[in-house]
């Protein structure tokens, strides 16, 4: 198995009608053929992130603090 280094393209906007998807699309395909990298893409809006977070920092919130996927 051959290690190649893992180039990860990262979408950060989540906002509706948003153009990164196009980008990180053509980026992809230009960079795939070439097979120097392992490609990723992803995509923050598919990922369950919060929106919003609570006004007291995680160092001060304690347990409280919202933190998706973690266990309790």
């Amino acid at each position: 198995m051959e290690n190649r280094p893992q180039l990860v393209i990262i979408v950060g906007s989540t906002r509706e009608g948003r153009f990164g998807p196009v980008v990180a699309s053509w980026v992809e395909q230009q960079v795939g053929p070439h097979g120097v990298f392992d490609v990723e893409v992803v995509d923050l809006a598919a990922v369950d992130i919060p929106l919003a977070l609570p006004a007291a920092s995680p160092k001060y919130a304690g347990d409280d603090y919202p933190r998706p996927g973690w266990p309790r």
